[in-house]
């Protein structure tokens, strides 16, 4: 597929995602969380980006059970009213919905879900130590990352109590089949937290 974006530039460019690359997305992510024939799977995205294909394939390629959105984004008491009515077990919702909704969740014992990703902008230390302190704590929260170019995510991190004491959680480690290294001005590999250039392959 060829997906446009404006990227890091701010000027719009097609982005060409090859078979193969998106097959390696949908194993790593199928190896990470384990989906199978017994999840439901919620769809969040329009179904013109390319995160929807990772809230999509891999629940079909699995046997699982996809709860498509339909025409209209998720609002707080549809989101809500989705998750518990269809018992829903695995949700990517995007950071800031997912910062507004854990303040009006349903209560715990209502809700099936065994894991939650977020992505799309940082997430923020604070709304982590929200959702760490609450009642959803024991739900998997992982923080996701990755440029267009890299097809859909190429890093992922599973929150823990050392993150919410953070301005920003980290966007974490490559998925199996990726690689992420920091590159300095000169073109040399930084040092353990080093600034430079995230440059992701695989």
């Amino acid at each position: 597929y060829v997906l446009y974006t404006s990227g890091s530039t701010g000027r719009p460019k097609g982005v060409a995602v090859s078979h193969g690359a998106l097959w390696t997305h949908l194993q790593d992510f199928l190896a990470i969380y384990g989906i199978d024939g017994k999840d439901t799977v919620l769809h969040s995205s329009t179904i013109n980006f390319d995160v929807a294909l990772h809230e999509t394939l891999p629940a079909l390629l699995r046997g699982a059970t996809v709860e498509m959105r339909g025409s209209q984004p998720w609002d707080l008491q549809s989101l809500s009213e989705r998750l518990v009515k269809r018992r829903v077990t695995f949700a990517r919702i995007p950071t800031a919905l997912w910062q507004q909704w854990q303040r009006h969740a349903p209560p715990r014992a209502q809700l099936a879900l065994r894991q939650v990703t977020v992505g799309g902008e940082a997430l923020p230390g604070d709304a982590l130590a929200r959702w760490r302190e609450g009642p959803l704590a024991d739900i998997r929260l992982d923080n996701l990352y990755g440029p267009t170019e890299t097809t859909v995510a190429a890093l992922y991190r599973r929150t823990g109590a050392d993150d919410a004491r953070q301005v920003t959680v980290p966007i974490g480690h490559p998925y199996p089949g990726r690689t992420a290294r920091v590159f300095d001005a000169f073109g040399d590999e930084a040092p353990v937290g080093g600034l430079g250039e995230l440059c992701i392959g695989g």
